[in-house]
């Protein structure tokens, strides 16, 4: 733009000069004659190579739908924020996630050691149990969406065996509300038999958004969330081969809340490798219920409280957290992308408790593929 104005204005000043009959020298004005052709023939090839739009100074590219900034004046302009993928996708995926539970401060089984005086709490042994997820989501060209997660957890700690010893008892206890039961074996040679188990699911139906920052693909989400959790634990003194002491406890929670969250993915360049990251956060708000029934209560004062004690659905909240990093591969086929994706992932549950009352984690590996169509 910048050479046509200039052209235009050493044609109008040679043009008023010619009027006021000002003599102009020939060969002075010959050579602006010629430099006037050399700019025009210029002018004419860059309009002609650029489809008819102009390019002065800088180049300039048509942003495409759904872009909400460009590059910096006097650059090229370029995609910063885009809306969606421009085409609607169905996206499936299919996770096996090994994860175990991590409870804060509980406990399986004490040992009482007289000869030393001490009290040894023997913790829980959860081991790494496949944990299933499945999901599938719909997302449309504007980058809005729909989405739905499927969880489930079902494991066992090692069950527990304990044999008295002559300067040793072994013992198992647990908390309901602020009432104790407690197991012990009496005399050498009894045997304490523990065993807990914790089931898990969960299930998310969200709306989803999707936005990409420059290479970055961003999908946030928010929805509702339903979550149950089923916590037993189970133990019994066996002396004489009879079973002289016995304990269930269980505590059974169902809750529905909001649930939000961001999954992240950042390509390193044309590898067809990406790293990927995901956050969820959910409050629920839920029913729970906590019954316990025992024989040969030897919580001091001995058999204080009734052998059975129920509190039924009464009502709590309880926040959930959920962190995930990884590496994913994809690779475009004809007409579909498909994906291979592994994590490392924790999740922390406030208010559920345990046996001994506390937090409930989880922590653990997913392997995953899926598609995208």
């Amino acid at each position: 733009m910048r050479t046509a104005l200039m052209v235009l204005l050493t044609l109008t000043i040679s043009l008023n000069s010619i009027a006021r009959g000002q003599s102009i020298d020939s060969d002075a004005l010959e050579f602006q004659v010629q430099q006037l052709r050399a700019e025009l023939a210029d002018l004419r090839s860059r309009v002609d190579g650029s489809g008819g739009v102009l390019t002065a100074g800088f180049e300039s590219e048509t942003c495409t739908t759904g872009v909400v900034g460009c590059g910096e004046t006097g650059g090229p302009c370029s995609p910063v924020i885009r809306i969606g993928s421009g085409q609607s996708k169905w996206t499936l995926g299919f996770e096996f996630v090994f994860a175990r539970p991590r409870l804060l401060e509980s406990f399986d089984t004490i040992v009482a050691d007289f000869a030393t005086n001490t009290q040894t709490l023997v913790p829980l042994d959860y081991d790494y149990d496949l944990a299933p997820r499945i999901s599938l989501g719909y997302s449309g060209t504007n980058g809005t969406g729909v989405r739905a997660r499927y969880w489930s957890y079902d494991g066992e700690s090692a069950p527990t065996s304990l044999v008295a010893g002559p300067t040793t008892r072994a013992a198992a206890t647990v908390l309901t509300v602020i009432f104790p039961a407690t197991l012990r074996t009496p005399l050498p040679g009894d045997v304490l038999n523990v065993s807990n188990s914790l089931e898990t699911r969960t299930l998310d139906l969200e709306g989803t958004y999707d936005v990409r920052l420059g290479e970055t693909r961003l999908v946030s989400s928010i929805g509702l969330r339903y979550a149950e959790l089923d916590q037993r634990k189970q133990a019994n003194v066996v002396s004489g081969g009879a079973v002289v002491q016995s304990l269930d406890w269980t505590r059974r929670f169902h809750g529905l809340g909001i649930v939000t969250g961001v999954d992240a993915r950042r390509p390193f360049k044309d590898t067809g490798l990406a790293f990927v990251f995901r956050s969820r956060a959910a409050l629920l708000h839920s029913d729970k219920s906590v019954h316990r029934s025992v024989i040969g209560d030897v919580t001091p004062p001995a058999n204080a409280t009734l052998p059975i004690i129920a509190l039924d659905d009464t009502k709590e909240s309880s926040a959930v957290g959920e962190v995930g990093l990884g590496l994913e591969y994809s690779r475009q086929l004809e007409r579909a992308n498909v994906f291979a994706r592994g994590m490392y992932e924790g999740q922390i549950w406030t208010g559920i408790g345990t046996p001994a009352l506390g937090f409930l984690g989880f922590e653990g590996f997913s392997a995953g593929f899926g598609i995208e169509y």
